[in-house]
């Protein structure tokens, strides 16, 4: 695991959790591989997580402080036509961050087991 911090808006992670082992009173668990790769700045996000046969991949060109401020935004203008009973896409639609996010998996990875455990 490698990682550094500003504590302000700048952030690096890089981690691999290999070979894990849950004990049980029944049995012993083998969950599947982690690797997470994350960086963080004022200009740009992007995060890649791969576990089993899933992969999520995060990216935008806006920092987090940016994104989570646009989201308010977002919020607020939704909450505004919904009282309005009028809602209106085109001013939406201009005021969703620029935001990339990538899912693909299988059946062989963490998600797929919670599912198939609780549905």
């Amino acid at each position: 695991m490698d990682g550094s911090s500003d504590f302000r808006q700048t952030h690096s992670l890089n981690a691999r959790l290999e070979a894990m082992g849950l004990v049980t009173a029944d049995s012993v668990l083998h969950p599947y591989d982690l690797v997470v790769n994350a960086n963080l700045t004022p200009e740009l996000i992007q995060l890649e997580t791969l576990a089993g046969d899933l992969t999520l991949s995060v990216s935008s060109d806006q920092g987090l402080d940016s994104l989570l401020c646009c989201f308010d935004n977002v919020g607020k203008e939704l909450e505004r036509e919904v009282d309005s009973l009028r809602i209106q896409q085109n001013v939406l639609k201009a005021l969703l961050p620029h935001l990339r996010v990538e899912l693909a998996c299988g059946e062989k990875n963490p998600l797929s087991n919670i599912l198939r455990h609780t549905v």
